[in-house]
């Protein structure tokens, strides 16, 4: 019937189902590339262990740790 230039309901509620699923191909792939982009981030530093940052609260000593 859309050949004929005659829009049905089904043809509006597949059109609309293309559209939502091209939207979660793209956001599929920007979640991959943030992905990749925090795992290619090196850590440098060892995380603090709980026993030091909680002596690090205690004492009032800011921690710097991305941590």
């Amino acid at each position: 019937m859309e050949r004929k230039g005659i829009r049905s309901e089904r043809d509006n509620m597949n059109l609309s189902i293309e559209v939502t699923n091209g939207q979660i191909r793209s956001l599929r792939a920007r979640i991959k590339k943030v992905n990749e982009w925090l795992y290619s981030i090196p850590i440098d530093t060892v995380a603090p262990t709980m026993i030091q940052m909680m002596n690090g609260i205690n004492s009032g000593v800011q921690l710097t740790s991305h941590w």
